[in-house]
């Protein structure tokens, strides 16, 4: 009999003790689970985080003429997310809708899917349309490039045909013959004309029509539409353009490269080369405009010797309640 209890105290504390192991492990387990699905969401979030990151300072030295008006993250699951922004273009003081901004993020990668990168090309290649919207893109040409009258992209002179469209704004991008200083495009360009983007240009003998909207990088100026041209801060600008490309640079968001018969030619070496020729705003030298305005008031413009090429972007109808800038 003393046995049979011994026995059957022993039994119940290996019960206990076995109970006790199974318990603990359940509870490390879910510790463990617990653990891994919050990493895995940091993990997301920071994918999430990279992406925005990137398209907000890409804003503000790629994307000709394009400012966003908004940005939302869209969950779609636990580990999959969709980062969004609303876009628009500033026509002499019109803002007119662009194609929205779209990056997907995922446990293990962050990649831009927006439409408003690929173009369609159109009008004998002598324009380019968004997918979606089917939004006019306007054409900055390189210099280096060879166009003859075999290529497929022809050089155009849309400034000439401007004026003609009566009771438009109109977006313009205005390439030089050559690199030219703040100061001297400020000269050259008429002040009832608004001067919204300026182009870097390219060191490459590519054609710059071919270029995704990303990878055409060049300066905004954040001006007070109240305030003068000529009281407009060029140094603080210019200086912050230049800390913004050597950030992406820095982080790694210039990554774009197009094929050539020679090989690949990657774009950050057109910012890298900018950056290193162009220290400070006095010298800085771009090689195209954005130039928005009232059509008629393009035909200043008209056969300057200076102007390589001009290509039309978009077009609005001025109607009596907007406020033009210039």
């Amino acid at each position: 009999m003393e046995i049979n209890i011994f026995e059957k105290i022993a039994q119940k504390n290996k019960r206990k003790q076995f109970i006790k192991t199974v318990s603990a492990s359940v509870l490390v387990v879910l510790a463990l689970l617990f653990l891994g699905y919050k990493g895995l969401n940091e993990l997301t979030k920071k994918h999430g985080e990279e992406l925005k990151d990137r398209y907000l300072l890409l804003s503000e030295i790629a994307y000709p003429n394009i400012d966003y008006s908004n940005w939302h993250f869209n969950v779609t699951s636990q580990f999959t997310g969709v980062f969004e922004s609303h876009r628009y273009k500033n026509i002499d003081g019109i803002q007119v809708p662009f194609e929205p901004y779209q990056g997907y993020y995922s446990l293990n990668v962050s990649r831009n899917n927006n439409h408003g990168e690929y173009l369609l090309e159109g009008d004998d290649g002598q324009s380019s349309y968004t997918h979606a919207s089917h939004y006019k893109f306007p054409h900055f040409y390189n210099i280096n490039h060879q166009y003859t009258s075999d290529s497929y992209h022809q050089l155009t002179q849309d400034i000439t045909f401007s004026s003609d469209l009566k009771g438009l704004a109109i977006e313009m991008a205005v390439t030089f013959d050559k690199p030219y200083t703040l100061d001297e495009i400020r000269n050259m360009i008429p002040d009832n004309l608004m001067i919204n983007w300026y182009w870097i240009g390219t060191t490459s003998n590519l054609d710059t029509v071919d270029f995704y909207p990303s990878d055409l990088y060049g300066m905004k100026l954040y001006e007070d539409p109240n305030q003068s041209p000529d009281g407009v801060d060029f140094d603080s600008n210019y200086d912050v353009f230049i800390k913004n490309l050597q950030s992406a640079l820095d982080n790694q968001w210039i990554e774009s490269s197009y094929g050539w018969e020679n090989g690949q030619f990657e774009i950050k070496e057109d910012v890298l080369s900018f950056i290193n020729n162009n220290p400070d705003s006095g010298t800085a030298k771009f090689s195209g405009v954005i130039i928005t305005g009232q059509s008629e008031k393009f035909e200043a413009l008209k056969n300057k010797e200076w102007i390589y090429a001009s290509n039309i972007g978009q077009t609005v109808e001025i109607k009596p309640y907007h406020h033009l800038t210039k």
